[in-house]
């Protein structure tokens, strides 16, 4: 991933995570698609501060339009 596509309040925190993801052996590529996820989420809602309310979580893990019932993981 680019990382500056990341947008969201939480771009830095996102970055530090995957510096860490990369330091403990995983592949960086293997975490991308669900941070970018949550990174659009955060700019689709509005997320100003970086606080994740519990409202906020609900939200995130709701089932998404193009996403099966056999493919939605909580």
């Amino acid at each position: 991933m680019n990382r500056s596509e990341l947008k969201s309040v939480f771009s830095e925190e996102i970055g530090q995570y995957l510096d860490y993801i990369v330091a403990s052996g995983y592949k960086e590529k293997s975490y991308c698609n669900h941070l970018r996820q949550f990174d659009h989420f955060c700019i689709e809602h509005e997320i100003c501060q970086p606080v994740f309310t519990s409202q906020h979580a609900t939200e995130w893990i709701q089932r998404k339009e193009n996403e099966a019932s056999t493919t939605h993981y909580l």
